[in-house]
Order: C-alpha cells, then structure tokens, then sequence
C-alpha cells in the first residue's frame, strides 16, 4: 500500500466504502488504515457521510426544473454585461456613498491647512472673548454670535 499513488489509493477505498473490495485488498487496507490514523478518520467520514445520504428522503423529481434553468440561464444571457445601476439599487448606492467618501476625503487632505487655520482664528476669537469680557466680569459678549 505504500507505493500506491493517491489516486490509486482514493479508488482503492472508494471501492472499500462501497464493499466491492476483494478480501485480500480489504484486509491490507485495513493494515494500512491501522498505521495511518488520519486516513483512517476521513475513510471513517467517508462512511458516515454514505450511510447518511443512504438514509435521507431523495428529492422529488421536477420535470420542469430543466425549462426553467434553461430559460432562466437564457434571459441571464441577454442582460449587457456592463453593470446596470439602474438595475442595482444597492450597488448604486454603495458606489455613492465610497465615491462620496473618496472626495470627502481628497478635500480634507487638500484643504487641511485652510481648516486648521479657520479653527485655530475660532479658538483666538473665543480665547480673547473669555479673556476680555468674562474675566473682566461682563457675560453679555456670550451671546452675540462669532464673527
């Protein structure tokens, strides 16, 4: 058995499993199965596997399943092959929502020292209100608006 390729020892237990193994055949499998645990489990699979479709209900025959597969993959035949959008909503959407993000993004970066420079002219404005006014004890700049 140790010189048996793997295609010739997956037929050799297929054929196991399916008990139409010779006697001398079986008992040297059974051998090698002995000393290799781990072919020994998936034969084990193998078996388990067979004796439980042996034992599930079969489906039922649907004499139209072929029409309809063969119209359906007919139809799939002539949509374009080019993305629809208007015939997918959510991948619409979601290109949407990624292209939004990507320019949100590039003007974020792009921008990003006229942004700094606007909070930081915010936080001056407030800085000097608080100083000023607040500290001075005089409430009402609060609530007047920001230039």
């Amino acid at each position: 058995m140790n010189h048996l390729t793997q295609k010739e020892l997956e037929q050799i237990i297929s054929l196991y499993i399916d008990g139409e193994l010779e006697l001398s055949e079986k008992k040297r499998l059974e051998s090698y199965l002995e000393t290799h645990p781990i072919v020994a489990r998936e034969v084990e699979i193998l078996r388990l596997s067979k004796r439980t479709l042996a034992q599930s209900t079969p489906l039922v025959k649907n004499d139209w399943f072929w029409l309809k597969l063969s119209n359906r993959l007919e139809q799939e035949s002539k949509r374009p092959g080019v993305l629809s959008f208007a015939s997918r909503p959510a991948l619409a959407a979601g290109s949407l929502a990624v292209f939004t993000l990507i320019l949100i993004g590039i003007v974020t970066i792009k921008d990003a020292p006229l942004f700094q420079k606007f909070f930081i002219d915010k936080k001056n404005q407030a800085e000097n209100i608080y100083r000023n006014n607040i500290m001075t004890g005089n409430i009402l700049p609060l609530f007047f608006q920001f230039e």
